[in-house]
């Protein structure tokens, strides 16, 4: 037997009347009892700043969450509305928050489409419909799989939950329905884990069509103003998303640690032990929404809440794999990568010169435009609500600006495409995108080898022997690798693991390996741009905006230490320059200012043009407190560089 799965939000297929066949689910793994009892510690509270911000996502259904101020406004809108456009372009400005299981009721409802042309009355009822009957469908799924599951059982007990069927009308909700089956369960006299596979299964039939069926209980619609309907109808559709504040564990005292937010559903239908809702570890996708929660409060949390509670990740990621058996686990990675996003973040609000959007400021290393924070919210919301590739591609083109060098590539790439086939689906657009690009990178890995017999005259006259013996040995490997076939898959890091063994490039190599690994390295990196992983397709609506978000996200502004934290380099401005993320995260890294500027000749030029460009925004009073900041940069850089980099006279 297959279950089946519940997805409301494709209403093409309502008319389709197959009954897929349902199965019975493993059990949940229940946790031991003081799974729960776990130490929660802290210094403030972490996210209460948060409660205001529209931008953080719920850690259990993964709903971006609205702010109880958004949401009166979003109501004192609906209550002004006058006609059913109004209606549909309200929904489609806060479709982000709109509930997973209730997106339905954005199935042909926009602006262009017909459902705009009806009187708001109608409209209401004939969505409506759509919903009583999809959720009878699933009422007969359910029924199925309690008739098929009734066939294993003996013959007496068959027949009572046979009898029980019959007493389902189909407008029954989830909660009725289960009343219904609990009269009869126990006479079945199940084992534990089956007993609970049964009500499981029925009720992944029926909640969502249920909650969905419930924001259409309306009494007296035909005597109400559309004012009237219209507030209703919103305040019905959005009050689930309404952020809340709860405990993680909720046998704990209110420590900073202890405290969780969620939307207004999973919190009223939390645990009595926890901040999740019975059976929710079994979702494949909760650790994905669980990781964006994380990275949506690192990121929001500003420097000093971070700074006070970065411990607050490792306690949440503790509990869940406590409470999880293990089951769901965190690797130090996945870790370490949401305390870097919450220390660069926090970085990022203190430097104001990445932040403000009055006045184009370069990046350091390749002096692309770097995209302020507040303009990428902007660019994230409209591509949340592009439906098609005319869409996506007029978003494209208005923020073009805001393309950086390495993703310029894929972006013409995108356009041109687009040009020849202005009626090209999604589905085709992201197929001959990426085959493209594979193209543009085979012929820059090739180039790659060729540079190095370009180069290896100048390396075997000015090298040692043993230089030049590795410098042999890495070309001989690349080729091969290359050649072989296997860096088809464009993995930076596989392909250091093969070619680089056995090689420490710290002893006996030419310094111009670091700058033909980091051609390979930015080549994987643009080639990633276009290739959606897992988690991409689990958050995301389609592969276009996934593609379109990451080519956007290469160019944020990001601020950036010239003397590491690990080294002793202070979180002021003084210590902090302005990268795009991909020079900040793939071309500088962890470089030195020497080993970042002499490798990258690019940065000699750009660096200059951000120091003035920051220099005279202050003189024109576009920025405080940077004053000083052009020169004490050129200073610091003329030290670390042994004075080989001199741009001190110009401040």
């Amino acid at each position: 037997m297959k279950i089946l799965p519940v997805n409301y939000n494709i209403i093409s297929n309502i008319y389709n009347k197959t009954i897929q066949e349902p199965q019975i689910r493993s059990p949940r793994l229940e946790p031991k009892a003081d799974t729960f009892e776990l130490s929660f510690t802290g210094v403030q509270s972490y996210l209460k700043p948060l409660m205001n911000s529209n931008n953080i996502h719920c850690p259990c259904c993964g709903v971006k969450m609205l702010s109880d101020k958004s949401y009166q406004e979003l109501l004192g809108r609906a209550s002004n509305i006058k006609s059913t456009k109004d209606f549909i372009n309200l929904l489609t400005e806060y479709k982000e928050y709109i509930p997973k299981n209730l997106k339905s009721i954005l199935e042909n409802s926009t602006p262009e489409f017909e459902d705009s042309m009806l009187e708001f009355h109608k409209y209401f009822l004939e969505k409506q419909n759509v919903s009583t009957y999809l959720h009878a469908r699933q009422v007969e799924t359910a029924n199925n799989y309690l008739l098929e599951y009734a066939q294993t059982l003996p013959a007496k007990k068959a027949k009572h939950l046979a009898d029980m069927v019959k007493t389902i009308d189909l407008s029954d909700n989830a909660y009725i329905y289960n009343q219904k089956l609990m009269s009869v369960i126990d006479k079945l006299n199940l084992e534990p884990k089956e007993r609970f596979n049964v009500l499981k299964n029925v009720t992944s039939f029926l909640k969502d069509s249920s909650d969905y069926l419930s924001i259409f209980k309306i009494p007296d619609v035909q005597n109400m103003s559309i004012r009237e309907l219209a507030s209703i109808f919103a305040e019905k559709i959005f009050r689930y998303s309404v952020v809340q504040f709860s405990k993680v564990s909720k046998i704990q005292d209110d420590y900073a640690n202890n405290q969780i937010l969620s939307c207004s559903r999973c919190e009223r239908s939390a645990s009595k032990k926890s901040f999740l809702p019975a059976s929710y570890l079994d979702n494949p996708e909760f650790k994905g929404y669980i990781l964006r929660y994380l990275n949506d409060v690192s990121f929001n949390s500003g420097p000093e809440n971070f700074e006070n509670n970065k411990s607050y990740i490792h306690y949440l990621v503790n509990f869940l794999e406590r409470i999880s058996k293990q089951n769901i686990s965190f690797d130090s990675r996945e870790v370490g990568s949401l305390l870097k996003v919450g220390r660069i973040a926090s970085r990022h609000q203190e430097f104001v010169p990445i932040v403000q959007t009055k006045v184009d400021v370069p990046c350091a290393g390749c002096g692309s435009t770097m995209l302020p924070h507040d303009i990428k919210k902007i660019i994230d919301s409209a591509l949340a609500n592009c439906n098609s590739v005319k869409e996506y591609t007029e978003l494209l083109k208005k923020y073009d600006k805001y393309i950086g060098v390495y993703a310029r590539e894929a972006a013409d790439l995108y356009l041109q495409i687009v040009k020849q086939n202005p009626n090209i689906s999604k589905t085709k657009l992201v197929s001959r995108l990426q085959k493209e690009m594979d193209k543009i990178s085979a012929a820059e890995a090739h180039d790659v080898i060729r540079f190095f017999s370009k180069v290896r005259p100048s390396i075997a006259e000015n090298n040692t022997f043993a230089e030049l013996a590795n410098f042999d040995l890495l070309s001989r490997r690349l080729h091969a690798y290359i050649t072989s076939g296997k860096f088809n898959d464009y993995n930076y890091q596989n392909m250091c693991n093969e070619v680089l063994e056995g090689i420490d490039l710290d002893r006996n190599t030419p310094v111009i390996i670091y700058t033909i690994l980091n051609k390979l390295r930015i080549l994987t990196y643009k080639n990633s741009l276009v290739k959606p992983n897992e988690f991409d397709l689990v958050k995301d609506k389609d592969s276009v905006q996934t593609i379109l978000f990451n080519l956007f996200k290469s160019d944020i502004g990001t601020a950036d230490h010239l003397i590491a934290a690990t080294k002793g380099g202070s979180n002021t401005t003084d210590n902090i320059i302005g990268l795009c993320r991909t020079c900040n995260t793939v071309v500088k890294g962890k470089k030195k200012p020497y080993s970042w500027i002499t490798q990258n000749p690019d940065v000699r030029i750009y660096l200059p043009q951000q120091l003035s460009v920051i220099h005279k925004m202050s003189k024109d009073g576009d920025i405080e407190g940077y004053d000083n900041w052009a020169k004490g940069i050129a200073d610091v850089l003329y030290d670390l560089t042994y004075n080989k980099f001199d741009v001190r006279d110009k401040f």
